[in-house]
């Protein structure tokens, strides 16, 4: 293991407990307050913490989708507006206008490139390690993640 991954798996077990001690925070003033379901605390948890959804790509390694920076949102919000989001696919099927199709099928990478940001992954390596099923599940927890609840 080289020392960046080193460095990365040392980071991601301490936003694990970091992210353990704030969800037992959480939890005890969720008793004393107010209710909140498991899955908000969990959600409220991510993205504090910003620990993120793990992806395991089909590589073997995993990669967090984050909270994005404004900038980034801000180019997410209009990529969601221009792909299908809940049929990932049916970007890459021909229409017929050779450059809308092309402009669908980079706003699908762009948005994968956005959602590994911290990571560079590249488009090349996105294409040969993400399937169709998880680049959905990837969108989604981009749009969940950033508040822009499209999906």
């Amino acid at each position: 293991m080289d020392a960046e991954q080193q460095a990365l798996e040392i980071a991601r077990k301490m936003n694990e407990e970091a992210t353990a001690r704030v969800g037992e925070m959480i939890t005890r003033q969720s008793e004393q307050e107010q209710t909140v379901t498991p899955e908000q605390a969990e959600y409220n948890k991510k993205v504090w913490m910003e620990t993120g959804e793990p992806f395991t790509f089909r590589d073997g390694k995993t990669y967090y989708v984050q909270p994005s920076a404004l900038s980034d949102a801000f180019e997410i919000m209009s990529i969601l507006s221009k792909i299908n989001v809940s049929l990932v696919i049916a970007n890459f099927m021909p229409t017929g206008d050779e450059e809308k199709d092309k402009e669908r099928i980079d706003n699908v990478y762009r948005i994968m490139e956005l959602a590994f940001k911290q990571y560079g992954l590249t488009r090349e390596y996105i294409d040969q390690n993400v399937d169709v099923v998880m680049a959905s599940r990837i969108i989604e927890a981009v749009a969940g993640m950033n508040g822009l609840l499209k999906v």
